[in-house]
């Protein structure tokens, strides 16, 4: 069967009610206008006033937001003894999580809340506003297949929006870039399953197919290449932010194989606008273009198939290079090696049978739980630790994951 974003979020919730901030949670009522921080409550709405509470209380940005994550909703909230879910009912529950049902259904949202589908805390940093569309004017973005042009050609990317959106409240966002043989069709559908789930936008580039490796990001690509498909980026996030809402702030990037290659090359030269970055057997030097320096320390998870990893090019040696990279700067890094070499692994125990979906759903909540104005290093996951349906194979640290073993069957390579 395959794992609800809930589930995996489940873990984490019930962590967050371990911080210390039971003081500030309280056993007073709650009204219709701030939601539910603290005890029994009657109403849901905004979590604004909820994270102001917690501020308040000497909470931080990372426990604050993890806190109020779920309590915008119906009625209920706060430590208790029960409660239904998110916006559940009855008297109350383990902030976030809730338990088994002691009274009437909640009347609050049922999809499962993270750092990126709350406000930022009032005067936490964003990014500069975008750079502009490089060819004027915008055209029309429609959900699906799009071309822009950009850097004098024809450039396609292929944007997925939850199937219920209607622009009335800010999404998170993520890009993804796919490998040396793929395209963005080869994405596009588990992208939707996985908007649809964890509500946020994708944008899916598609290759231009002018150098060896799909995107500029070995020694082997000149200087202007490089630059143009930065360019490419920059286009297609000032033309989706003007025109979808998208949060700033929020909006994390996430490659494969030659796309992992270009994602930690564009983690360091537009990490002004970038709130996470996943690169999935990819990595920097060894053939790959060098680490630039970011100057924003987003978050990373950094995630390779073991000494056998090898396509042309070595690529655990090139993620271990970034990590080093990373670490030097202070960026907080998760990292898993799945010791299937240079494709992805089985699904867990949970995920079901499909093996690209289970990989999307278990890497889109570490985006979702890394906003932007994260202080260096900081992670919800600091405090927490990994939440519930991480593969076993990750940890937080360099150095500190434990190489899965066993079967590979049931993976594929890329």
């Amino acid at each position: 069967m395959k794992r609800s974003p809930i589930q995996t979020f489940r873990g984490l919730a019930i962590a967050v009610a371990a911080l210390g901030l039971s003081a500030a949670c309280g056993s007073g009522s709650g009204n219709s206008a701030d939601g539910g921080f603290g005890g029994s409550g009657t109403g849901g709405g905004t979590t604004q006033g909820c994270l102001e509470r917690c501020f308040a209380a000497g909470g931080d940005s990372t426990a604050c937001n993890l806190a109020c994550s779920t309590s915008a909703g119906g009625t209920g909230g706060g430590v208790g003894t029960g409660g239904a879910g998110v916006g559940g009912a009855g008297t109350g529950g383990v902030v976030g999580t809730g338990g088994p049902a002691t009274g009437g259904a909640g009347g609050g949202p049922q999809t499962p809340q993270f750092a990126c589908h709350n406000d930022p805390p009032p005067g936490a940093p964003l990014p500069p506003p975008a750079r502009g569309y490089s060819g004027g004017a915008c055209p029309a973005i429609m959900p699906g297949r799009n071309t822009i042009m950009s850097g004098g050609a024809a450039r396609e990317f292929v944007l997925v929006l939850p199937t219920d959106y209607d622009g009335s409240s800010p999404l998170p966002g993520t890009f993804i870039w796919h490998w040396l043989a793929g395209n963005a069709n080869d994405l596009a559908s588990p992208m939707q399953e996985a908007a649809n789930n964890w509500n946020f936008i994708g944008i899916v580039p598609e290759k231009k197919g002018d150098v060896q490796f799909t995107w500029p990001a070995t020694a082997l690509d000149s200087e202007p290449r490089f630059q143009e498909e930065l360019t490419f980026f920059d286009d297609m996030y000032a033309c989706v932010t003007a025109q979808y809402n998208l949060r700033l702030g929020c909006v994390g990037t996430i490659g494969v194989s030659a796309g992992a290659l270009w994602t930690a090359q564009l983690g360091w030269a537009r990490s002004e606008y970038l709130s996470s970055m996943i690169v999935l057997s990819g990595g920097t030097g060894g053939g790959a273009r060098l680490w630039g320096g970011a100057q924003h320390r987003l978050p990373a998870m950094v995630l390779w198939g073991g000494p056998t990893d090898n396509f042309i090019i070595n690529f655990e040696a090139l993620s271990l290079d970034l990590e080093q990279n990373l670490a030097a700067n202070g960026h907080f890094v998760v990292e898993c090696i799945h010791n299937c070499g240079h494709g992805v692994p089985p699904p867990e125990p949970g995920q079901g049978t499909n093996a690209i979906e289970g990989a999307i759903d278990a890497i889109v909540s570490f985006a979702l739980e890394h906003p932007y104005w994260l202080s260096p290093g900081e992670s919800p996951w600091n405090a927490t630790g990994l939440p519930t349906g991480t593969p076993s194979f990750c940890a937080i640290g360099v150095g500190n994951a434990v190489p899965r073993t066993g079967d590979c069957t049931g993976g594929f390579g890329i």
